[in-house]
């Protein structure tokens, strides 16, 4: 067999195994980007439910207050399920915060008192774990990001100071 044979023969059967492995890197990146995308998604559900939640207890809406709970609950446990390590950990104790927090709240309030000192401890004990897991989660989704957890308790005090201000 001539040179010109053999060129005919190993140029389509380059040509074979690289479209198989673009094929397969390809195949790898775009379900890297769907489960990301999944993420995103659920994550964005997470903290609008977790929003609806504190905006239902700063108003003393108890039933609103417990079905956001419980639906935050349920995307809790699918991130859970389908988020890496650091989100997972950064979301560990806020339920459980957000669940003292409302039981100390409504105490309160049964009381008619101002806002006691136990009160103010969990609330930032729960912006704060609030804060970091939402700072995990940006990580997650868009990798390097200058936006910082201190940087996200600034948006979310302006949010709560700002409840007062607009009739619901």
């Amino acid at each position: 067999m001539s040179v010109a044979n053999w060129i005919a023969i190993f140029v389509p059967f380059v040509g074979l195994v690289g479209g198989a492995i673009v094929y397969q890197v390809q195949k790898t990146v775009d379900r890297a980007n769907q489960l990301r995308a999944e993420r995103r998604d659920l994550y964005r559900k997470l903290v609008s439910t977790f929003n609806d939640f504190n905006v239902s207890v700063l108003l003393n809406k108890t039933s609103e207050a417990l079905e956001a709970f419980i639906a935050y609950k349920g995307l809790e446990a699918e991130t859970i399920v389908c988020a890496p390590d650091h989100v997972v950990q950064a979301l560990e104790n806020l339920s459980g915060l957000m669940a003292s927090y409302a039981s100390e709240r409504r105490k309160n309030e049964a009381n008619k008192a101002d806002m006691s000192e136990e009160v103010k401890k969990t609330s930032e004990e729960v912006r704060k774990a609030y804060d970091s897991a939402v700072e995990a989660m940006r990580v997650d989704v868009l990798g390097k990001t200058m936006i910082s957890a201190s940087m996200i308790a600034d948006f979310t005090r302006g949010f709560v100071a700002s409840i007062g201000r607009f009739p619901l």
